[in-house]
């Protein structure tokens, strides 16, 4: 009986410590850092869940609004005000997935699928204005301007859409 204590706590000792085995010197140093790293006081869960809903909602809606009722590339201050309304956003969105990954192990959308999708055709959009910006306008067989742009943000806001749907059926966000 007393070997057979001896070897379930050996066999438990081993396959508990067994993990920190497999970190490096660098992994080490990188965990350690994300551990002792501080956040401003402002950022706790309840903002992040502002933020979120923020970007979600009204943020892509006036955003919406600029890109397929407003913008008129011959105005470059509210292309730019646009661009930088978004990315300031995104930076927001950004820094509280980076608090929700190191405090609660969570991504600010729920997954890092739909996290790293919604980052990456969000900053499509944003190069998009930047194109605008520069003066690369482009213009289709039918006269429509910046129809990449549109096409750009179409998929954002769909992905986006998609997103919102499937997080209502889970009952997980309850904004309008």
């Amino acid at each position: 009986m007393k070997h057979l204590i001896r070897f379930a706590m050996l066999n438990t000792l081993i396959f508990v410590s067994a993990p920190s085995f497999a970190c490096d010197k660098d992994c080490q140093k990188t965990k350690d850092a994300q551990e002792n790293r501080v956040f401003p006081k402002y950022v706790t869960s309840n903002y992040c869940r502002d933020v979120r809903e923020d970007f979600l909602s009204s943020t892509l809606s006036s955003v919406d609004t600029f890109v397929n009722k407003k913008i008129n590339t011959k105005y470059k201050g509210s292309i730019r005000n646009t661009r930088n309304y978004l990315s300031q956003h995104l930076s927001w969105v950004q820094e509280c997935d980076d608090y929700l990954k190191t405090v609660k192990n969570k991504r600010i959308f729920h997954s890092s699928e739909s996290t790293e999708q919604i980052y990456t055709l969000t900053n499509v959009v944003i190069q998009r204005f930047d194109d605008l910006l520069k003066g690369i306008v482009e213009v289709d067989e039918s006269g429509q301007e910046n129809m990449s742009l549109k096409a750009d943000f179409k998929r954002l806001s769909s992905t986006v859409e998609t997103h919102r749907d499937r997080m209502h059926m889970r009952g997980i966000y309850a904004f309008n």
